[in-house]
């Protein structure tokens, strides 16, 4: 059967299909070192691509060296075969190797650093494979031209959107991580022996033989898989014991113990802590849930129904159901966390689970508030820091406008994050002052009390931001509260007036300078006036700096500050390279974009004025052009694809799951658009088919600009997710489009198959590369989704021009 069709297609299908399900499965495991931070998945993906693109321009080399394929790729196969689950081991052991304090942070350089260095063999040996293919291939149909690199292309990426279904679908939920890149690489070797043989097997025995062979270094790979989760939680929390692992399809969840503090971390982060089933009064763990419970319950004065959104297994709900209301809406993500947990709570949270007033709603947060049809007297956030993209989504100028619209005419929305006395620290200031001005960009009324920990108390309706120390208590007796550790006597301690004016006049003020997210706030007066006259008097202040300090879905500038600040926090005496990418302006892109305009202008020059080498001129002007396009594909797509993923996280919801099937998506569509160029465009070698190809990529990206600000409000999801899948898949159709035709002009002046192939897909890697570090740390949080269309435009119509300069060229 293997000899009927093309041995090429079967390794071709394979190598995307393997690349997949080892990019998915890294993905998974860095992010969970890397505390699921979103800012790493831009430099995981450089790294990724930069040293594919080095084994392509390496394979492309050695195969003009080695006439046969089959041994190059069985070499490969084997290589990838070993590097795979050592690499994942190796991740596991990051900590220790880069010698990172228990429960710190890793630094913007420690992820690229390590991603860079944990990545290269795997990544290596995959970028040569794609070459030895087209190199099998070519050889397979005895052709001469750049065919076996469209169809190889076609093949892989085929197989990469099988890739991501697959895992998706199935292999995330019978395999461990080991067990997934070992097996399919087990399978691309075995597939590449057989291939290379006359006949395959006829003898049953040896297929029997290869399954049970399979079936024990599978088994092996079980306990080899929880011994490396072992090391790595060892190396992160080194004084607590690693209780389990599941593997959400949220992101992996750890509970770990120490003493009788059981805690709950998912994709790194830490989601609560509790003191066990056994303690009967709230433990340390649970008291900053109880104090900011009673703060929310009491800013509305009778209030019968209440959503909460996430903080419920913490002790949040549970103090909730003390207060005489009549539905308590209560929104977790991932019900699996909730039956990891269940064992270890204390009986109140057990007991609030069950009281029959509350309702567990298990799904997206941010989904259900855009479509649900209730009216709530109280919605209380409570949820961790906007450390990653997908927390900031609940401090955006459009979720506070969803919040909104389920909240009744003096309806108050509660929300917390960490703080610093005095807002001590750029980074913390500049991070609570953008959720403060946020808040204000939509209600009329907002105030802030607290010290280390901030809340903030939001509503139209004057009267319900109350932060009066003697109306909180007289409500909290009056509903006859009891609590364990709080009383009514505590909201005394807790909105003591100096600290709650001095709190509220900083972040009033600070943010209103073109330079604040840089210097910090200002000084401040000795006796802040009271919070009415703040209010009075902050019509007379500046504007807010809208770029720098207000929080949106297509902004997310709160989260960037968030990683500033724990950055500063846990690793203080270390440089950090945040604070220096906040001070990026968009026209540091213009030395990069006039550059490869200078060069082609000289060539423009050197090919008219008369040189005596003007046929050498014009083959490096077109090769210039080329690869420039090629870089710029590999810049727009990548540009593309990581923002809308991040918009699509943003509108529609948690994404972790599907990571997998939007780069199906992306990769059919890459498929598609390389098969219909194959298929049906006659003439390959044409500089004014790339440049064309080149100007509906920048239309394309322009339409984006415009339209997808209008996507956002929409609130079906299945139509969200068909739109956005019909979009990533109309950028992988143009990339598609774009390859072979590019492959094809540049063998025309090179001459060399396999070496232009892997020359021409280095060079896009290269340029995904650039564009994932671009997208992830500076264009995305700081200058905004729209700015990421833009880029992928301007480089796009870089490319256009040059073709069409040199169009007229001849290639001599």
């Amino acid at each position: 059967m293997l000899r009927k069709v093309s041995a090429g297609l079967y390794i071709a299908l394979l190598l995307g299909l393997t690349s997949q399900v080892v990019q998915i499965v890294f993905l998974r495991d860095l992010l969970m070192i890397f505390h699921g931070n979103e800012l790493s998945i831009g430099l995981i993906f450089a790294a990724w691509m930069a040293w594919v693109g080095l084994g392509s321009y390496l394979g492309g080399i050695i195969s003009a060296k080695y006439a046969r394929a089959q041994i190059l790729l069985r070499g490969s196969a084997l290589g990838l075969l070993v590097a795979l689950p050592v690499t994942i081991l190796l991740i596991r052991e990051l900590r220790a190797v880069f010698m990172i304090p228990p429960a710190a942070q890793l630094s913007l350089v420690d992820i690229a650093a390590s991603s860079v260095l944990f990545l290269a063999p795997a990544c290596i040996l995959m970028g040569m494979h794609f070459v030895y293919v087209v190199k099998l291939w070519r050889s397979e149909d005895q052709s001469t031209d750049s065919s076996a690199v469209g169809k190889t292309y076609v093949s892989e990426a085929l197989g990469s959107a099988l890739g991501g279904i697959v895992f998706t679908t199935l292999l995330i939920h019978v395999l461990n991580p080991l067990q997934a890149v070992v097996a399919v690489a087990a399978v691309m070797l075995l597939v590449i022996v057989i291939a290379q043989r006359t006949t395959p097997p006829k003898n049953p025995f040896v297929y029997i033989g290869i399954v049970g062979l399979a079936a024990i270094i599978l088994g092996f790979l079980s306990p080899l898989d929880d011994w490396g989760h072992t090391r790595q939680w060892q190396h992160f929390l080194p004084r607590h014991e690693l209780l389990d692992i599941l593997p959400s399809k949220y992101g992996n969840i750890a509970v770990v113990q120490y003493a009788d503090q059981y805690s709950f971390y998912q994709s790194g982060q830490l989601v609560f802590s509790t003191a066990g089933r056994h303690e009967e009064r709230p433990g340390w763990e649970a008291q900053d849930s109880v104090t900011f419970a009673q703060l929310a319950m009491m800013q509305y004065k009778d209030p019968q129904q209440v959503l909460l959104i996430g903080g419920g297994l913490g002790g949040t709900l549970a103090e909730i159901t003390k207060h005489p209301v009549t539905g308590i809406d209560y929104v977790e993500l991932d019900e699996l966390l909730l039956q990891a947990a269940r064992p270890y709570l204390p009986a109140s949270t057990r007991s609030a689970l069950s009281d029959q007033r509350v309702q567990v709603l298990h799904g997206d947060a941010r989904l259900y508030v855009k479509t649900a049809d209730q009216r709530y007297d109280l919605i209380i956030v409570d949820l961790p820091d906007p450390a990653t993209a997908v927390l900031n989504r609940y401090y955006t100028k459009e979720f506070f406008a969803e919040a909104a619209s389920l909240l009744g005419p003096e309806g108050v929305l509660v929300l917390h994050t960490t703080s610093t006395p005095q807002l001590h620290r750029t980074a913390v200031a500049n991070r609570n002052a953008a959720v403060y001005h946020t808040l204000r960009d939509v209600f009329n009324h907002v105030v802030v009390a607290g010290d280390r920990v901030l809340l903030y108390i939001a509503s139209q309706d004057p009267q319900h931001p109350n932060v009066d120390p003697f109306v909180l208590q007289q409500r909290y007796e009056e509903r006859g509260i009891v609590t364990d550790g709080f009383s009514g006597t505590h909201f005394h301690t807790l909105l003591e007036g100096p600290n709650v004016r001095r709190v509220n006049w900083i972040l009033r003020n600070h943010g209103r300078t073109a330079d604040a997210h840089l210097t910090g706030p200002g000084p401040q007066p000795l006796l802040p006036g009271s919070l009415a006259e703040q209010t009075l008097k902050e019509h007379d202040l500046p504007a807010v700096n809208q770029r720098y300090f207000i929080n949106s879905d297509f902004k997310p500038i709160g989260y960037f500050y968030t990683l500033m600040l724990w950055d500063d926090m846990t690793r203080p005496l270390q440089p950090s390279l945040l604070p220096w990418l906040l001070q990026a302006r968009p026209w540091w892109l213009l030395p990069a974009a006039v550059l490869p305009l200078l060069l082609m202008f000289g060539f423009y020059l050197a090919v008219t004025v008369g040189s005596r080498n003007r046929g050498l001129w014009r083959r490096l002007g077109i090769r210039l052009a080329v690869l420039t396009t090629v870089l710029t594909t590999g810049i727009s797509t990548m540009m593309l694809q990581i923002t809308l993923l991040f918009a699509f996280q943003s509108v529609y919801g948690f994404v972790y799951e599907l990571v997998g099937l939007i780069t199906a998506f992306f990769m059919l569509g890459l498929a598609f658009g390389a098969w219909l160029a194959h298929r049906y465009l006659v003439n390959k070698y044409s500089l004014a088919t790339l440049a064309s190809i080149q100007l509906i990529m920048a239309v394309v990206a322009l339409l984006l600009w415009v339209g997808l600000p209008l996507i956002g409000p929409l609130r079906s999801p299945t139509l969200l997710f068909v739109l956005f899948a019909a979009v990533t898949a109309t950028a992988g159709l143009i990339n598609g489009i774009d390859f072979p035709v590019a492959a094809a002009c540049y063998t025309s002046v090179h001459r060399q198959p396999e070496k232009s192939a892997g020359v021409i897909y280095a060079v896009e890697l290269f340029g995904a590369c650039i564009s994932a570090v671009m997208a992830s740390t500076v264009v995305v949080p700081i200058f905004g989704i729209g700015a990421s269309f833009l880029i992928a435009a301007g480089v796009s119509i870089i490319a256009c021009i040059l073709l069409l300069i040199a169009k007229g060229w001849s290639y001599a």
